[in-house]
């Protein structure tokens, strides 16, 4: 499956060439970049069914020797000489994902690589599948990558992904995706979900789960604690961009998940009776991932005061989160058209909105 013949720039005919050689190797070329993309929404899938069924993934993400794809505007010219200006203007000849996985977890990526959006979101099914040996594992384990190393890890998609020219912030489902990611890095919301169980349908969604992933005390403790303050954060901010996705638009497949692990957390603090929440009104998502050395700033300073002792300074905000479990309602129901899994995720919230404290 990873035999893949690599096109490079000397590959590329010269303008003057024939039609028939330039269209035969634009044909070539076309036809590498389809089975790559085939094979990397293959691992996007696995990734996310692991996820589904509580297992692990069948690939190794992370060892993945394929180069990384190629830029959106030359995969979607229309014409050879299209195909031939945006090679010659776009394409270098790129990285093994598995290299770009060593500089990510290095922390050797340099600013402004060349790593797009479709790429971008293949990364971090990668780093899903390591989260999900993580939580499977239960832990530190022999071969299990630390929690300190996959914050760093996703801070460095962060800021030398997400923040590159050639994906531009309005790109909102690759930011919730990098949220839900730090969010299930935090807490496995899929044994969240089956441990605070519900009044609403059986649920078909999920695999069984392992053991309980909060304290056997119940969600009150654990909503108060630092660990329950940084996931209400990180939901907080699935949920104010997801808000901002297109109606009707056919989003990722991890979509309705990213939004489903948020409702979680609500759904733990309802139950716990704190469905009226105050929080900063800025965040530093650096801090609330859990980086340790960061530079203190204002924001981060009040990020993480609130984190370690729900103080808070002038500047915040309040939400009701049983509102927000209805807003959410909302969405999924506009992601079922594309994804009939949504539909049940959305039944499974009627319950959850009428939950008051226990």
């Amino acid at each position: 499956m990873f035999e893949l013949e690599e096109f490079t720039l000397e590959d590329l005919p010269e303008d003057a060439a024939p039609i028939q050689e330039r269209l035969e190797s634009w044909k070539q070329w076309a036809d590498l970049e389809t089975k790559r993309r085939s094979i990397f929404a293959l691992f996007i899938i696995d990734a996310q069914l692991a996820r589904y069924h509580g297992g692990l993934p069948i690939g190794k993400h992370v060892l993945n020797p394929l180069q990384s794809a190629a830029p959106h505007a030359v995969f979607h010219a229309t014409t050879v000489d299209e195909w031939s200006t945006k090679m010659r203007q776009q394409w270098k000849d790129p990285h093994p994902l598995r290299e770009i996985y060593n500089m990510i977890f290095e922390s050797k990526l340099p600013r402004g690589a060349s790593i797009y959006p479709f790429t971008i979101s293949v990364l971090l099914e990668g780093i899903q599948a390591v989260i999900l040996e993580r939580n499977f594992a239960g832990g530190d384990a022999v071969g299990v990558v630390s929690e300190a190393v996959l914050v760093q890890a996703l801070l460095t998609i962060k800021t030398k992904c997400l923040g590159n020219p050639e994906v531009p912030i309005g790109n909102l489902e690759l930011h919730i995706r990098w949220k839900a990611l730090c969010l299930d890095l935090i807490v496995d919301t899929v044994k969240l979900f089956r441990q605070l169980g519900g009044e609403g349908p059986p649920q078909n969604i999920f695999g069984v789960g392992q053991k309980p992933t909060i304290p056997s005390e119940g969600p009150n403790r654990w909503t108060q604690s630092p660990k329950g303050r940084r996931a209400l954060l990180f939901a907080i901010g699935i949920q104010d961009l997801a808000e901002r996705l297109p109606v009707g638009r056919v989003t990722a497949p991890s979509m309705p998940p990213a939004v489903f692990s948020a409702a979680t957390i609500y759904c733990a603090y309802c139950r716990a009776g704190q469905a009226d929440v105050v929080v900063p009104q800025e965040l530093d998502w650096a801090i609330i991932a859990g980086v340790e050395g960061h530079n203190d700033g204002p924001i981060a300073s009040k990020c993480r005061q609130f984190i370690e002792t729900q103080r808070l300074q002038p500047g915040f905000r309040r939400l009701n989160l049983r509102h927000s479990l209805y807003q959410f309602q909302a969405m999924l129901r506009a992601m079922s058209t594309h994804w009939g899994i949504a539909e049940e995720m959305r039944q499974q919230l009627y319950p959850w909105t009428s939950f008051g404290s226990e």
